[in-house]
């Protein structure tokens, strides 16, 4: 198990180590890891189904990095991470202070949710269930 996990963590590396990563990968001896893996999950929903991946992933891993890792993105070709929200436990990254999916660490357990673009302006139903209502009780 401990190359497995040596070698997982590798290959998802940054094409150069961030200082987080490097403080968390530790050496691996008698065939016990210490602290280089954590767990997440990756979530996209559509209308008849919801995906959730579970993975491990190193610690100091980004967004877009674990969700490239999770290869989500080869069984739904309409995600495009430049354009797609995304969130950590409804969470938008790159709104309200927190760090965009580029930079955005993730933590052990955390939850990363794909958002599809929205077919309709949520207000603008309102409004016409609002006049159908009106129209209907006149």
């Amino acid at each position: 198990p401990c190359v497995w996990r040596l070698r997982h963590c590798l290959l998802g590396l940054p094409t150069t180590l961030s200082t987080p990563f490097v403080g968390a990968l530790t050496a691996c001896m008698g065939g016990v890891v210490l602290a280089t893996d954590i767990g997440v999950e990756v979530v996209y929903a559509l209308p008849d189904r919801q995906v959730v991946i579970t993975l491990r992933v190193c610690q100091g891993s980004t967004a877009r990095e674990v969700i490239v890792q999770s290869g989500i993105l080869n069984d739904f070709s309409e995600i495009d991470l430049d354009s797609s929200s995304i969130g950590v436990f409804s969470q938008i990254l790159g709104a309200g202070g927190i760090e965009g999916p580029s930079k955005y660490r993730v933590r052990d357990l955390d939850r990363l949710e794909i958002y599809r673009p929205l077919i309709a302006d949520p207000k603008e139903v309102r409004r016409r269930r609002a006049k159908v209502n009106q129209a209907t009780q006149s």
